[in-house]
């Protein structure tokens, strides 16, 4: 197994291909790195579309199975943060009520 640096990662993937070796994403590799980094999430979220979030690697797993299983605590607020990209930002967009919106970003 072929081990990659997050820089790694994202110089590896193209606008044509998202997945490296292993099916990996850069998501998938943050997600599993030693050093979990918020702000590196940040980047990456603003980079590729909201789709990749759910792209599942070769042995079937996304990126939040990752976070989920991860030991860090650091690893609860990259969790919140796919969530919200994932979740609340395409609810927003449907048109519901804040209250709505509010109450479910309150309980992640």
């Amino acid at each position: 197994l072929q081990q990659w640096t997050l820089t790694q990662a994202l110089e590896a993937t193209t606008n044509t291909s998202l997945e490296i070796s292993l099916g990996l994403t850069p998501f998938h590799v943050l997600a599993t790195s030693a050093a979990l980094k918020q702000d590196m999430l940040g980047c990456l979220r603003a980079k590729y579309p909201v789709e990749i979030l759910f792209h599942k690697a070769r042995n079937r797993k996304t990126m939040l199975d990752y976070l989920l299983m991860h030991t860090s605590s650091k690893a609860v607020q990259l969790i919140r943060m796919v969530l919200q990209k994932a979740v609340m930002d395409p609810i927003s967009e449907w048109g519901v009520t804040e209250k709505c919106t509010s109450e479910l970003d309150h309980r992640l």
